[in-house]
């Protein structure tokens, strides 16, 4: 049993390669909440490839004072 999380970059003379990869399927989820019990614990965007969360983002802005410890 084979399990294809994701489809490479094709080259460009494989046209089997190139549709298996169009199959391929980015989202961006923005405020993502990963807490049931606290509603304040959130991601500021969360990129995805098929599903699979793949970039995590917590932005922070100066003008609220917010830094880098408030991130981690």
């Amino acid at each position: 049993m084979t399990l294809d999380l994701f489809y490479l970059t094709p080259s460009e003379a494989n046209d089997a390669a190139k549709a298996l990869y169009n199959k391929n399927k980015f989202s961006v989820t923005r405020q993502l909440m990963y807490s049931r019990d606290n509603m304040k614990l959130a991601l500021d965007f969360v990129i995805f490839l098929n599903g699979l969360p793949i970039i995590t983002c917590e932005l922070k802005n100066q003008l609220t004072k917010q830094n880098v410890e408030d991130a981690v």
